[in-house]
């Protein structure tokens, strides 16, 4: 999924083979390149939603994980560890929800 916070392309999670994504990534415009951001998702996943909700912090939702996710996770930029796992965000689990 992505979103924009901060004035920065963010990019979190994705597929891979059999490998879901826990990591984030920010997009440097001046250097034209892509950096691995201090922040880790609690569970990895492909195919979620996010939505900004305060300054530098933004809501996912949703996802593939070997199964639809109904869970959710509110993750704060730069701070690695400080994430809040939302068990049970969704009535139903949800992918492609944006």
């Amino acid at each position: 999924m992505g979103t924009f916070v901060d004035d920065e392309v963010l990019i979190c999670g994705g597929e891979s083979a059999d490998f879901y994504e826990f990591r984030c990534w920010g997009y440097d415009y001046s250097a034209n390149e892509w950096h691995l951001k201090p922040l880790i998702m609690h569970q990895g996943r492909a195919w979620a939603a996010a939505a900004p909700t305060y300054p530098n912090q933004w809501m996912v939702t949703g996802g593939y994980n070997s199964d639809y996710l109904s869970t959710g996770e509110l993750l704060e930029d730069g701070r690695q560890g400080r994430d809040q796992a939302l068990h049970d965000a969704l009535i139903k689990p949800l992918i492609r929800d944006c």
